[in-house]
């Protein structure tokens, strides 16, 4: 077995009951979740009835090839390490044709689900300018695990008929015979809620099932994973403190009550960050400690870094610019610009930094996005600029 410390080497070794591992960020929480999968192979299950869901595609694979290094097995021992998604349409395909669908069956992109939405709001008489709200609520209502009671709730908030909206765009979607991206979850839960043999066959099927990032599970993903349990064999890792998908419809109570939905579950903490320095968990444990719904722990480090200040600002041209004069005391002090960054939390943040560390003269380079004067629409803009300065330049 990999090193693990004592919290995460219990967490591997519980298997009598339910167990939902509450790991605080940077614990150790995906090497907590590969070991436990080695662990139940060398206790005799087999790869292949091991359900470990993940968060993304990416993380399935890097959790594929962690296990084979772990195991020694070949990649293709693990078919059921998969998104919610991928393993729901692998079922979906099979079983398709007990919804009236048939074999191939297409998901359609977001490009053609537009499509289809653009026909029916024609169709409908219906301004176009409500058609990403319309989009928006009809995925939420799938992920809610009751659209009906969704679209209910939502009657008299829209100026349109989103419910007449919805059964139009299945009904398009079924004359394809084609799913969308939120059909995959709520169509394999129908078929399992409905037919008690197919149920019955998948739970004899998972002999152990490992949620990863449960805490932006929604509801359906709950009711599938409930479907797919037989026996308390059930491994759930995350961290509440870290819920950030409400808006796509995630249920942070499903984490919070495991304890409620699983009696007899075991709750383990890794506190440990292996991650950050000691006074950066510090303030992050302060801060979330105004969370009225939350699962308790105290997380900390065994290392040390500097000071933390904080500072307000009345706008953002002001934070910008006593950035800059931070950025260039640093870089007096001899700091090299590398060394130094400047995190905020969404690219529409960008601006107000760049054109002050073009003002100043100090060199940058953005990750993760492209920066504002390097869209598309703003580079075209400088052209016709520089076009109107120096005539010659075609």
């Amino acid at each position: 077995m990999i090193q693990l410390t004592d919290i995460q080497r219990q967490a591997v070794l519980h298997t009598d009951t339910p167990a939902l591992v509450v790991a605080g960020a940077g614990s150790g929480k995906t090497r907590t979740l590969t070991a436990k999968i080695a662990h139940l192979i060398s206790l005799g299950f087999k790869p292949e009835s091991i359900l470990a869901i993940t968060f993304t595609n990416k993380a399935a694979e890097e959790m594929k090839t962690r296990l084979v290094k772990l195991t020694g097995l070949p990649f293709k021992s693990f078919p059921w390490v998969r998104t919610y998604h991928s393993a729901c349409f692998r079922i979906l395909k099979i079983h398709c044709n007990l919804l009236g669908f048939s074999q191939p069956l297409q998901i359609f992109s977001p490009y053609q689900q537009k499509k289809i939405l653009t026909e029916i709001f024609i169709n409908l008489n219906y301004d176009k300018k409500n058609l990403q709200t319309a989009a928006a609520n009809i995925s939420m209502a799938k992920n809610s695990g009751n659209h009906v009671k969704y679209f209910d709730e939502k009657t008299n908030l829209f100026q349109i008929n989103i419910y007449e909206i919805y059964k139009e765009y299945e009904k398009a979607l079924f004359n394809a015979n084609a799913v969308d991206f939120d059909n995959i979850l709520m169509f394999v839960r129908n078929i399992l809620r409905d037919n008690q043999d197919l149920r019955k066959q998948y739970k004899q099927k998972f002999k152990y099932i490992l949620v990863d990032e449960y805490q932006d599970s929604n509801n359906i993903q709950d009711e599938l994973t409930k479907q797919f349990l037989d026996k308390g064999n059930l491994f759930c890792v995350g961290d509440d403190w870290q819920s950030v998908y409400g808006f796509r419809g995630s249920n942070i109570n499903n984490f919070i009550n495991f304890k409620n939905n699983y009696p007899d579950a075991k709750i383990f903490r890794l506190e440990e960050n292996f991650r950050s320095a000691d006074e950066i968990i510090k303030v992050a444990n302060d801060l979330i400690e105004n969370n009225f719904n939350k699962i308790s722990k105290e997380c900390f480090s065994k290392k040390k870094g500097g000071i933390i200040s904080e500072h307000r600002f009345p706008d953002e041209t002001s934070e910008a610019n006593w950035i800059v004069k931070k950025i260039n005391s640093l870089s007096d002090a001899k700091i090299n610009l590398n060394k130094i960054a400047v995190l905020y939390r969404t690219k529409a943040c960008s601006y107000a930094f760049e054109k002050a560390f073009r003002t100043h003269g100090i060199s940058y380079k953005m990750l993760g996005s492209k920066g504002f004067f390097e869209r598309k629409e703003i580079m075209d803009i400088t052209c016709y600029l520089i076009a109107a300065v120096y005539p010659n330049d075609n």
